[in-house]
């Protein structure tokens, strides 16, 4: 908290900061993660939609600029924009009416699964975007002289094609998810007690969204659809982010190493297939049984 605080302070303390943070938050890597973190931390400070989007276009045009300088495509910029900004301004608003971090994370997660759901059962030929997304993926695995794993992913490629829109929807939700936890944790660490969102430690998915992954367990195996099934996996996966909050509580409560927090972190990327699931397996049984609200309820009965 000491660290970010600086950072947060320097970049709410004038509008010319809070737009050229806009700016550097969209050049420098991660982009998405960094971009909305600090577009989550001026709607929060601000409780002003009008004015944050002022910041962001002003952002926008200085972007566009420099790009067409530097001889990029200005469309480009604008789109990388928007794709970071939108999401990230959506679900700084819902917390800003809920003022609960859990709620917005509950409400984050239905609706991501809502959208998925549309997606599959818009229209019959669905399938399309996967189907293409699929097509540059193989092509790419080509290119780079790994001709096994995409004859592999072209032998089946209808099971594929239904995945990767899964996939996709978990990645987006995770990133703009993790992105609003980054930016209430800036705007906590400016010290402004009037206004509390709860803590990401606490992060607390609940039974109705467990529920739901169970439902779409039973009726995936009942129907035999690959999407339902694909479906549930999302949902299961879902609570890798309430995992990555127990790990938080335990560095605070139980003296974690927090090198331990921060190589979770950094190996994310890499150990995605093998860390994403065991977290929301840690997330999803503790959903049930809320251990760490049992575990301060017990040692407040001591």
């Amino acid at each position: 908290m000491h660290v970010v605080q600086p950072i947060a302070a320097w970049l709410v303390a004038r509008p010319q900061n809070s737009v050229l943070g806009l700016v550097a938050a969209l050049v420098l890597p991660p982009t998405p993660v960094l971009g909305a973190a600090v577009m989550t931390l001026l709607l929060l400070k601000e409780n002003n939609l009008l004015r944050a989007a002022l910041y962001a276009l002003i952002a926008a045009a200085l972007l566009t600029v420099l790009n067409t300088v530097l001889g990029g495509s200005p469309l480009g910029v604008l789109q990388l924009a928007a794709l970071t900004w939108l999401p990230a301004t959506a679900l700084a608003l819902v917390l800003l009416r809920t003022r609960s971090l859990t709620l917005t994370v509950q409400i984050a997660a239905i609706g991501v699964l809502l959208m998925t759901l549309i997606y599959f059962l818009s229209a019959s030929d669905n399938m399309r975007w996967g189907n293409a997304t699929i097509d540059q993926i193989i092509a790419t695995l080509n290119e780079a002289g790994l001709t096994e794993q995409a004859a592999i992913l072209s032998a089946d490629r209808a099971a594929a094609a239904i995945h990767v829109a899964s996939l996709m929807a978990l990645a987006f939700w995770s990133l703009f998810v993790l992105a609003m936890i980054a930016g209430t944790a800036l705007f906590r660490s400016l010290g402004d007690v009037t206004r509390n969102y709860g803590r990401f430690s606490n992060l607390n998915l609940g039974r109705i969204v467990a529920a739901i992954v169970v439902m779409l367990c039973v009726a995936a195996l009942a129907s035999g659809e690959p999407w339902l099934l694909s479906l549930a996996a999302v949902a299961f996966l879902i609570f890798w982010v309430q995992g990555l909050s127990i790990l938080h509580w335990l560095q605070q409560k139980a003296s974690l190493p927090v090198v331990l927090l921060v190589l979770t972190y950094v190996l994310l990327p890499f150990l995605s297939l093998l860390l994403v699931p065991a977290l929301a397996l840690v997330g999803y049984i503790d959903a049930w049984f809320d251990f760490r609200r049992r575990t301060v309820n017990e040692g407040a009965s001591r």
